[in-house]
């Protein structure tokens, strides 16, 4: 599958001159000028906001050994999406954040996190996750960026394949900004997982910024949230490890090969042997009706007979010598 993403995407990418002298060397595998600059990557990664306990009982109980039971306490937290868009030349482009709720307020955009994250862009979902809506308002601040950096047109983005893509105003706002979006299955492991591998680095940023903000008995709120995001924005990667993160999903700027992707993914599915087909030892009766009683009470009794032709073939340990 990872190759034929690859070679789906070499072919987008010529049609749209961003890869120009390319030769496919067999499936998989391409050479050719590549201009990583074009191409890009959003995915989505969830954060939890602990805003501490809040007081309800949640009928569970927990001991350690040798300790009394005690009630566990319900956590009162809140999931938070964050959508980077990066370029595959190694460029941070824009951040959004999903808040669970119904409009927003300026703790939700506090000063310090507008000037520290380029292109901030919060919005709010029923959810707190990417709608249609949600997402063709982070395309638009998307097409800002583009702008800003007169960003040659058109570009490849490349996503998962997220319900929030497939909308008609999605599509036409894409179409009339000539960026051409390249989908695949979600949880499938290939060339739209350059964010996979670096998101996790936003958790243990936060994890480490948090604690050295606010002590562990801190009830944080979206304001502290944002202030903490803020303060990890140019820490959580690097020009670097994007540029390595886009060839480890077989994109870089001479070629893009399956060669190039972590073997470890794929190496269960190379020495995967096709099972023969065999046949079924059991006899369909043509005059019994598919699926009635009578069909399998006659499975039934070729089963039974077909398992005493086996027993009689068999050796019994009782019956070798010394055993």
């Amino acid at each position: 599958m990872a190759c034929n993403h690859l070679d789906s995407l070499a072919k987008e990418l010529v049609d749209v001159g961003i890869m120009i002298n390319e030769k496919m060397i067999e499936t998989g595998v391409w050479n050719g000028t590549v201009d990583t600059c074009r191409i890009f990557n959003c995915d989505e990664t969830p954060q939890f906001i602990n805003y501490g306990i809040d007081g309800t009982t949640s009928g569970l109980f927990y001991a350690g050994k040798g300790d009394a039971c005690q009630r566990m306490y319900r956590e009162n937290r809140e999931c938070v999406t964050i959508q980077p868009f990066v370029s595959f030349s190694g460029d941070i482009c824009m951040c959004q954040v999903i808040f669970k709720c119904t409009g927003i307020t300026s703790s939700m955009v506090p000063t310090e996190a507008v000037n520290k994250i380029p292109h901030l862009l919060v919005t709010t979902t029923d959810n707190g996750v990417s709608t249609h809506e949600s997402f063709l308002a982070a395309l638009k601040e998307f097409d800002v960026f583009l702008n800003e950096k007169n960003v040659k047109r058109p570009i490849v983005l490349l996503s998962d394949g997220h319900s929030s893509r497939l909308d008609f105003d999605v599509l036409s706002f894409l179409e009339s900004k000539r960026i051409h979006l390249f989908l695949t299955p979600p949880d499938t492991t290939g060339v739209t997982q350059l964010l996979d591998q670096v998101n996790k680095n936003i958790h243990s940023e936060y994890r480490k910024q948090k604690d050295s903000m606010f002590s562990d008995i801190c009830s944080l709120n979206k304001e502290a949230f944002m202030l903490v995001l803020a303060n990890i924005w140019d820490k959580w990667t690097t020009k670097e490890t994007l540029v390595k993160s886009a060839k480890r999903v077989g994109v870089a700027e001479n070629a893009l090969s399956v060669d190039f992707m972590l073997k470890d993914k794929f190496e269960r599915a190379e020495n995967c042997i096709e099972p023969e087909k065999q046949t079924s030892p059991l006899i369909s009766s043509p005059d019994k009706r598919r699926g009635s009683a009578n069909y399998w009470k006659s499975k039934f009794e070729q089963a039974m007979e077909l398992i005493d032709e086996l027993h009689e073939k068999s050796i019994q340990l009782e019956e070798i010598p010394g055993l």
